[in-house]
C-alpha cells in the first residue's frame, strides 16, 4: 500500500496520552489504525442509511420474526434430545 503525509495538528495533552500509551515510535500505526476504524464505521452508517436497505426479507423469509427468533430456533433443533449441551 502506498502511503501519503498529512500534518495533523493534535492538541498538546492528547499526544501526551497517545505516547503513554503506545509510545512515540507508534503514533503513526496507531493514528493510522484508528482512522481506519472510523472509516469503517461511517461507511458502515452510510450503508445501514441507504435506501434500499442491504436486506432483502423476501429472500430471508425465515427472518420474518426477527434473527433473535430463528437462532433461538436452531439451538432448540440442534440439542441433543437428552438435554445435554454440545461440547467442543
Amino acid at each position: 500500500m502506498t502511503s501519503g503525509s498529512a500534518q495533523i495538528d493534535l492538541p498538546a495533552d492528547l499526544l501526551q496520552e497517545i505516547d503513554e500509551l503506545v509510545g512515540v515510535g507508534a503514533r503513526t500505526e496507531f493514528l493510522t489504525d484508528l482512522a481506519w476504524r472510523e472509516v469503517n464505521r461511517l461507511r458502515l452508517l452510510q450503508f445501514l442509511r441507504e435506501k434500499p436497505p442491504g436486506w432483502d426479507l423476501a429472500q430471508h423469509p425465515e427472518l420474518k420474526d426477527g434473527a433473535a427468533q430463528w437462532v433461538e430456533s436452531i439451538r432448540r433443533d440442534e440439542e441433543p434430545p437428552n438435554g445435554e449441551t454440545y461440547r467442543n
